[in-house]
């Protein structure tokens, strides 16, 4: 869990909009498929989502900065130099020590 999630609660967040756009395709009579990847900062901590109503939520992939700069999270490691990006495991819930 981010640093920042007691009090902001990105998670909660995401849980209560996605609650919310599949009780309105349910209530228009669809069966809802939603996928959905999304990021969070407060400008030192970088949080991110991945959500599907099936069992194929989207992938993220996090990098360094080739410069120490910072680090990225991405639906689609593709860049011109090649980067090191990792696959950020299904459920995860907190970076691991490499991505801290």
């Amino acid at each position: 869990m981010c640093r920042w999630a007691a009090y902001l609660d990105p998670q909660g967040a995401v849980s209560r909009a996605t609650s919310r756009v599949i009780d309105a395709a349910r209530r228009a009579s669809f069966e809802p498929a939603l996928k959905l990847t999304a990021a969070f900062s407060d400008g030192q901590a970088l949080c991110a989502v991945r959500y599907a109503t099936d069992d194929h939520a989207p992938m993220l992939y996090t990098s360094v900065f080739r410069n120490g700069g910072g680090r990225c999270i991405v639906s689609e490691p593709v860049d011109r130099d090649g980067g090191d990006w990792q696959a950020i495991p299904h459920r995860a819930s907190s970076p691991s020590p490499e991505m801290a």
